[in-house]
């Protein structure tokens, strides 16, 4: 059986700035009513509720070619090694749990990220975060059609700290 196409890497990239640019417009006439910083909510909301709709079909179609353990450690390795080679070319760089429902998942190359600089650190935090919710919700979405809700935030590095992003999942009772 010949391997599914593949997108390639600046495809996806594109298609994820094009989606943030885009919510940003239709969030437009919201922003001037609501003022910035709840436009700005309300864009990391629908950002968010894209991934997480895109993490919960991609479950769907893996799941009708191969078994997925039903443990919740199994369900973040295969979130860890399965989904991100799929959707990002690498599997995560590293998993950490604390064994009580809280993981960390770093990738310390995250290209949606890692691109984004600018003269202050703060102007640059706020375009990584646009960037960032739509990975939190395609981790919620597949954790999610696994049978676990979770809440998923993300943190990104500076450069001079390593430049990684964590997410951070929780696995809620």
């Amino acid at each position: 059986m010949a391997a599914p196409p593949r997108v390639a890497e600046s495809v996806l990239q594109l298609m994820i700035q094009e989606m943030v640019a885009s919510v940003e417009r239709s969030m437009l006439p919201e922003a001037e009513a609501a003022g910035p910083e709840a436009a700005a909510l309300a864009v990391h909301a629908k950002l968010d509720a894209q991934g997480y709709d895109v993490g919960f079909r991609f479950i769907e179609r893996v799941a009708q070619q191969r078994l997925i353990a039903s443990e919740p450690l199994e369900a973040i390795k295969f979130v860890c090694k399965d989904l991100w080679s799929e959707l990002y070319g690498k599997p995560i760089d590293k998993l950490q749990t604390n064994h009580r429902g809280v993981f960390v998942i770093r990738d310390n190359n995250f290209k949606l990220t890692s691109r984004h600089s600018s003269k202050s650190d703060v102007a640059a935090k706020q375009s990584q975060l646009k960037y960032i919710k739509f990975p939190c919700g395609l981790i919620r979405g597949a954790l999610a059609n696994l049978g676990y809700a979770a809440s998923v935030t993300a943190d990104v590095e500076t450069a001079e700290a390593g430049g990684s992003t964590s997410f951070h999942v929780r696995l809620l009772a």
